[in-house]
Parts: C-alpha cells; sequence; structure tokens
C-alpha cells in the first residue's frame, strides 16, 4: 500500500507540477461535489465526470484526475494533483480509508466557504484603510522630500537643522529585515511561530486542534492503536501537519520519552490529549469525545476569525492617527523654529 501510494506520487509530480491549481472558490464546489455524490452512492469516476461537465475543472485537470485515478490512486491522492492544500489533502486521505469521506468532504467544504466569506470581508474592511495608509506614506515621502527643506532653508543661518528624518528610516530598515526573516523562515518554522503571536496564536491553535481531533477521530473510530496511527500518517511523504507532527511524535518516541511527557513539550499537541489517553474509556467513547472537541475547535475557530476581523479596521485606523500625528510634527517643528529665529 505504502508503495504503491509513493509509486503513484513519483509518476503523477511532473504532469501535476505543469497543470493549474484549483483557486479556493473551486476547491469548495468541488469538494460539495464530491460530498454530494459519494454520499448518494456515485463512484469517484463519477466526480471527476461531473466536475468537468460543470466546468469546476478544466480539460487538462479532468485529464490528471482521470490518468491518476486509472493507475490506481484513491480520490485523495487524485485531489493533489489540482490542489495545493497538504493539510486537507491528508484529511481527504485519512477518510478515505479509516472514515466516512463523503462527510469529510462536505465538512471541509463549509470550513472553506465560511474562511473565504471572512476572508472577503476583512479585505473589503482592510481597504479603506490601507487606501489611506498609502496616501499618508505618501505624504510623509513629500514632507521629507519637498516641504521640508523649504522651510529649513527659511531658518537663520545660525540655527541649526533639526533632522527628523532618521526615525523613518530606522523604520523601514525594521520592516525590511521583518519582511526577510518571515520569507526565509520554514514552513515548520511557522508552525510554532504562530503559536506565539498574540493576536494569530489562539486563532492558529483552534485551526491545529480541529485538525487534529478530526483525524485522530477518524483513525481510533476504525480501530487503529496508536503505534498503527503513527506507522499509517508517518507513511506519506508530504508537508502536512500531521505527518509533520506524527515524525516529530516518533522520533521522541524512539529517544524513551513517555507519550505525556510529548504531550506537555510539544506546542502543537492540543493539552486535552494527555487527559484522553490518561482514561480508561472504550476507543467508541474516545472517539465521540475527539469529535466532541473537533466541532469545539471548529466553533472557536469561526468565532476566533470574526474577531480578528472586528479588531483589525480599528489597528488600522490607530496606526494611520500615529502617521497623522508624525506628519504634524514634521511640519510644525521647522515652522516653530521660523518663528523662534524671527
Amino acid at each position: 500500500m505504502v508503495s504503491s501510494q509513493k509509486k503513484h506520487f513519483k509518476t503523477t509530480a511532473g504532469a501535476s507540477s505543469k497543470v493549474k491549481k484549483l483557486r479556493t472558490d473551486q476547491v469548495i464546489e468541488l469538494l460539495e461535489l464530491s460530498g454530494q455524490l459519494l454520499g448518494n452512492g456515485y463512484p469517484v469516476q463519477d466526480v471527476i465526470t461531473f466536475a468537468d461537465r460543470l466546468k469546476i475543472v478544466s480539460v487538462a485537470q479532468g485529464e490528471l484526475m482521470t490518468q491518476s485515478l486509472n493507475n490506481g490512486a484513491s480520490l485523495a491522492q487524485t485531489l493533489a494533483t489540482i490542489i495545493d492544500q497538504p493539510n486537507l489533502i491528508m484529511q481527504l486521505e485519512i477518510a478515505d480509508q479509516h472514515g466516512d469521506l463523503a462527510t469529510c468532504c462536505q465538512d471541509n467544504a463549509h470550513f472553506l466557504r465560511e474562511q473565504r466569506k471572512q476572508l472577503k470581508q476583512l479585505h473589503s474592511l482592510m481597504a479603506y484603510p490601507l487606501i489611506l495608509l498609502v496616501i499618508m506614506s505618501g505624504l510623509v515621502v513629500f514632507i521629507q522630500l519637498v516641504l521640508k527643506p523649504q522651510l529649513q532653508s527659511l531658518l537663520p543661518t545660525k540655527s541649526p537643522s533639526k533632522s527628523t528624518i532618521w526615525p523613518w528610516v530606522l523604520l523601514i530598515v525594521i520592516i525590511v529585515l521583518i519582511v526577510i526573516y518571515c520569507l526565509q523562515i520554514s514552513r515548520e518554522k511557522w508552525r510554532y511561530l504562530v503559536l506565539h503571536l498574540p493576536i494569530l496564536q489562539r486563532l492558529f491553535r483552534a485551526y491545529y486542534n480541529f485538525v487534529l481531533f478530526t483525524d485522530l477521530a477518524h483513525l481510533l473510530g476504525s480501530g487503529l492503536s496508536l503505534q498503527e496511527i503513527l506507522n499509517f500518517v508517518n507513511s506519506f511523504n508530504n508537508r502536512s501537519l500531521q505527518t509533520f507532527i506524527a515524525h516529530q511524535v516518533t522520533a521522541e518516541l524512539e529517544k524513551g520519552t513517555t507519550l505525556d511527557v510529548i504531550i506537555q513539550q510539544e506546542p502543537l499537541l492540543p493539552p486535552e490529549l494527555e487527559l484522553l489517553l490518561a482514561k480508561g474509556d472504550t476507543k467508541t467513547f474516545k472517539t465521540l469525545e475527539l469529535k466532541i472537541l473537533a466541532r469545539r475547535n471548529f466553533t472557536e475557530l469561526e468565532r476566533r476569525l470574526k474577531t480578528l476581523i472586528e479588531q483589525v479596521q480599528p489597528l488600522l485606523f490607530i496606526v494611520i492617527a500615529l502617521i497623522i500625528g508624525a506628519l504634524y510634527l514634521q511640519i510644525l517643528i521647522p515652522i516653530y523654529d521660523i518663528m523662534k529665529g524671527i
């Protein structure tokens, strides 16, 4: 099974790299269609046929999916050729082999639709403040390069000119350094970094927990033990969160670290896992608890996204107010020096 998966990914990697990936709205439509068709007993091949007829995928994308399916790939592996979302593909793969794939497709479609709707709202709220920031930035350049030199030329020759350009230079240097650091940081480091950011940490914590609890519910509900779960997830060579955590946990277990200590030390693992694993409940009951926790974290994720949207615009207006105050100082300080000279 594992060798056939690796062989499939090698044969389709070159072809998929030449085919354009689906946009988010297309991914949502394809997942909803897959969930509806699979839930009503249609075979996987019909998903590709209907997606092609409904113009959700292009001709090239449909041909690539058909080729992948004919090579013995699962639906998740087939979708991986045109969808560049490792966490989503991993969830579909787990649900395909150890859970309800139709429900998984519909749940992820709902999640992506809500996320897209909130991102659209965020973009609309940020449009006006960002335009103001651009205008303010232009005014800063105008004052520094045009207005301020003219005002300083009116100062008495003996009066020393006070240069206040260095704070702007320092700010630009800091921004450039932050951008360079963000571009160089790896995906793995980003997963840990966002858990320490004041505004985003709870948002990403809810997302990580939602993904892990959902997948664990599928795997545990299928009767797999912890070691079997780790072996199964480790068999996939992708960039997903699930595979990364499985590698981390396996490496620590091989060092002799107990599972309780791993859960306490690994920031990506939810602390609720320690309590669940310590309880002597049956796998059926633990699966139910995991599903409940997944739903709770999904609700928390939606709430955090809405809160973030509500906070972004006021924060941007505060930044704009600070810039406006700095602009006033840039103009008033030279005028004040001129008046003192008179």
